[in-house]
């Protein structure tokens, strides 16, 4: 599932980062009261300059800090989609390894040696 949404992640993060954090209160004009990001910004008294919460800001006033977190979406699909196909090629060695002839298609369907007629 994940191998299909990590090229849309990939080629669309800058709607999803706008989306994601409008939600959690990182708008055009600032932190939303009572959001998340309020919340947060509470916390942290006089943000400094280049800080995550710096980062966040800027990326929901649509500043640069939004191709930075971009930058990290892409990374973090193309990573994760990465991992995911390593995990599955294991697993199928092993499937293979254990699970008798015929019992894994290259295909990528798990078939059962008693069912496949």
């Amino acid at each position: 599932m994940f191998a299909v949404l990590a090229p849309i992640i990939s080629f669309l993060p800058g709607l999803l980062l706008k989306l994601l954090l409008g939600w959690v209160g990182f708008t055009a004009v600032g932190p939303a009261a009572g959001s998340f990001a309020a919340w947060w910004q509470s916390l942290l008294g006089p943000i400094a300059s280049g800080s995550w919460f710096a980062t966040f800001q800027s990326a929901g006033m649509g500043g640069h800090g939004l191709a930075t977190l971009a930058w990290v979406v892409r990374t973090v699909a193309v990573l994760l989609a990465g991992m995911l196909g390593i995990f599955r090629a294991a697993i199928a060695d092993l499937f293979k390894t254990f699970g008798g002839s015929g019992a894994y298609q290259a295909g990528g369907k798990w078939l059962n040696d008693t069912l496949a007629t």
